[in-house]
């Protein structure tokens, strides 16, 4: 592993490992999370061998096979996520300090974000969020309402949360760009495929977007 890469903790790399590179559905690793993410149980667990951490889960003969791959590639994948932490892209669990209360109260438990990976301003998160909710784009004058009252509650100390996408989102993200306000932006495709247009790369270096 290389010494100067930021390292995560053994918890956030089995977690990543669970959901997207173990072979097991997104169903059944998150159960197998959310078991003991309260305590950080399943990073205990894991130290305690394998023996412990398949009776602890629950885990059939084959999951816990599926398991030990994880433990021959341990060092592999924390050197993979400290490279990304060195190139300034962050992870963050649902049961860390920090994860917005936001999107506990907004989303339904099985919408939640295990991880929220982040690149930009981490200290944005710890402002009230305002989410715009709809089904389809509001009509123009609707719009219009929801684009100054979301701009009115940021520069009383909130931040807006919009979404990569054409419509609403688009206008309200080259609103804020223009006029310097603070935002997070969320990217469904995922930060590791998308590549900031100039105006918002800018925002991300002047620590006004994360």
């Amino acid at each position: 592993m290389n010494a100067k890469a930021p390292s995560l903790p053994l918890e956030t790399i089995l977690w990543r490992w669970l959901l997207f590179d173990s072979g097991f559905s997104r169903a059944r690793a998150r159960e197998i999370i959310l078991q003991g993410a309260q305590s950080n149980a399943l990073s205990l667990f894991w130290q305690a061998g394998p023996d412990i951490l398949a009776q602890q889960l629950g885990l059939s003969p084959a999951e816990a096979a599926l398991m030990e791959v994880a433990r021959q590639e341990q060092e592999t994948l924390a050197a993979r996520f400290g490279q990304e932490r060195a190139r300034g892209m962050h992870t963050l669990r649902i049961n860390e300090t920090g994860y917005p209360a936001a999107l506990i109260h907004h989303l339904p438990p099985e919408r939640r974000p295990l991880l929220l990976f982040l690149r930009g301003e981490l200290a944005l998160l710890d402002l009230p969020l305002i989410l715009p909710l709809a089904d389809s784009d509001p009509p123009p004058a609707a719009a219009d309402w929801a684009l100054e009252t979301m701009a009115s509650l940021t520069t009383e100390g909130a931040l807006a949360l919009f979404v990569a996408r054409a419509g609403f989102h688009a206008r309200a993200v080259s609103a804020f760009l223009a006029a310097g306000q603070p935002f997070a932006l969320v990217i469904p495709q995922g930060l590791a495929a998308y590549t900031p247009p100039a105006a918002l790369q800018s925002a991300l270096h002047a620590n006004r977007v994360l």
